[in-house]
């Protein structure tokens, strides 16, 4: 059964794309399909906008508990598997016995 589920990617697009990134380990969920949504012409290099829609972002995820992972300062090798183990806490949560 596939799953499907939204994914955001955040960049101000310096250094390699987050959503270069994002697709390359992405790819390593055969199962799940992702959508995503681009924003063509935003204003986002603009410090004011990205501080206000880093705020918007940490409240959207915060108010429906999205789990974050942080790209900056780490090999996509470790990124993909913070990834992994989000999926996998989702897919397969802990029970309390």
């Amino acid at each position: 059964m596939i799953t499907y589920r939204n994914i955001y990617y955040l960049s101000e697009n310096t250094g390699i794309l987050a959503k270069d990134m994002g697709k390359a380990i992405l790819c390593q969920f055969p199962d799940t399909c992702f959508r995503e949504k681009r924003f063509p012409g935003s204003a986002y290099a603009q410090l004011e906008t990205c501080e206000s829609e880093l705020v918007q972002a940490n409240n959207i995820f915060d108010s429906y508990n999205f789990p974050v992972v942080f790209s900056d300062r780490q090999s996509i090798e470790e990124t993909a598997t913070q990834v992994y183990q989000h999926l996998d806490r989702i897919t397969y949560p802990k029970t309390v016995s």
